[in-house]
């Protein structure tokens, strides 16, 4: 019964390791704790090719850099939805207009995975074969952000967030916290930065083992300029993560009026293409992703946005 046992908590380890591998799709390493959050935020950032660190709008900013919450022009409420790499993802984000004296954002990510099948080498045969028991993924995130200007034209702000990652009935929770920074020299120029786990976001398994897994640090730094009197929006981030190569982001938005606007970036050689409807209340987010690998299918991201 206790190698049964320890043969079940290897194969549950196992399931979490290439689940993390495979959420993450573009990226390969081990360090892909908590990687269901790298790639479902925002059709609008996931089209400029994923170069948001300055250009962060209203509830996005909870993510992409929480400083840009001080240029926060309404209460919004954002729901996205999209299927990709056979994970159902989720995300709802809001944004709160000068509270306390300060700017408020929150969010929630969710990443949910079904259909795994169990299996167990047999006892004649040097081959596994299926149990008959299904398992999942799960992952969950929140994330409460704060922003203020701090001096002029320089905006700080701070994202806690708590995360959990469930495989079988097997947990892993921590805690995480981002530190941002938006510096605005002209109303068409603005440059940011975001530190992403600053303080080390440990996840640990509730298996014998105790494994432990770390997020590590991310920064994202990056610029923005408005052209053709705020019609045309270039965008360009560097992202640098902890045992990770530097990569480059670039964005194109164009506003063909004042409700519709063409978006195209590049996420590390991969091309992306959206489109934004600004008919307010409501704010509607497309885009289109073409990954570089073979064998993943082409991605959509849509969202909904209301503004109060």
């Amino acid at each position: 019964m206790i190698m049964k046992n320890k043969i079940k908590i290897k194969r549950i380890i196992t399931i979490i390791i290439l689940l993390q591998l495979y959420l993450a799709a573009s990226t390969w390493g081990s360090d892909n704790a908590g990687a269901f959050l790298e790639k479902s935020i925002s059709p609008g950032a996931t089209a400029l090719g994923m170069s948001y660190v300055s250009f962060a709008k209203n509830s996005a900013a909870a993510y992409w850099n929480p400083a840009a919450l001080t240029k926060c022009d309404a209460t919004e409420i954002y729901l996205m939805g999209t299927k990709a790499f056979e994970t159902q993802y989720l995300s709802l984000q809001t944004s709160v207009k000068s509270f306390l004296g300060l700017n408020w954002g929150f969010s929630y990510i969710g990443a949910y995975l079904a259909g795994i099948y169990e299996t167990t080498r047999h006892q004649s045969y040097d081959r596994h074969i299926k149990t008959g028991n299904s398992l999942s993924y799960g992952a969950d995130a929140y994330l409460l952000s704060t922003a203020r200007e701090i001096a002029k034209d320089i905006s700080f702000g701070l994202t806690a967030k708590y995360i959990n990652e469930k495989a079988a009935t097997k947990n892993a929770s921590g805690f995480g916290l981002d530190l941002g920074v938006l510096y605005t020299p002209h109303t068409n120029i603005a440059l940011g930065i975001n530190l992403q786990n600053i303080l080390a976001t440990d996840m640990a398994w509730d298996t014998e083992s105790k494994n432990v897994d770390r997020i590590p640090l991310t920064i994202r730094a990056g610029g923005s300029i408005w052209l053709s009197d705020r019609a045309l929006l270039a965008t360009i981030d560097l992202n640098k993560r902890t045992n990770r190569p530097l990569t480059l982001h670039v964005g194109v938005e164009y506003w063909l009026c004042s409700y519709f606007a063409l978006r195209a970036g590049l996420d590390q050689g991969e091309l992306s293409l959206g489109t934004g409807l600004n008919l307010e209340p409501f704010i509607l987010d497309f885009a289109w992703t073409n990954p570089s690998a073979d064998f993943i299918e082409d991605l959509y991201k849509f969202s909904i946005g209301y503004r109060f």
